[in-house]
């Protein structure tokens, strides 16, 4: 049987390069002092919460909805309500720190 011929791929063609651009110092200055905040002021995190017995929390509804955690045989229910006012909130749960964001 006779050799057959083969041809190599062809070399594909290298991307565009970049090189040529003088991206220059990327970095921009921030002066906030021209920070426009829209609909009032900015979050006030809740920080290290006030802690209640379940039996405690009688202002809550039955059906209030509430986040919660648990973590290292500790319990925290934080209420949507406090969270959505906050949006942040910065506690300790079973020695751990946690932040719990709405």
């Amino acid at each position: 049987m006779p050799a057959t011929a083969t041809t190599a791929p062809p070399t594909p063609t290298p991307p565009p390069s970049s090189s040529a651009a003088d991206n220059g110092d990327a970095s921009v200055a921030f002066d906030e002092s021209k920070l426009i905040i829209t609909g009032g002021s900015r979050f006030v995190a809740l920080d290290d919460p006030d802690v209640l017995g379940a039996s405690e929390a009688d202002y809550l509804s039955d059906d209030a909805l509430i986040m919660g955690i648990s973590q290292n045989g500790e319990s925290r229910a934080y209420p949507v309500a406090m969270a959505r006012y906050h949006h942040v909130i910065n506690d300790v749960v079973g020695g751990q720190p946690v932040t719990v964001t709405y």
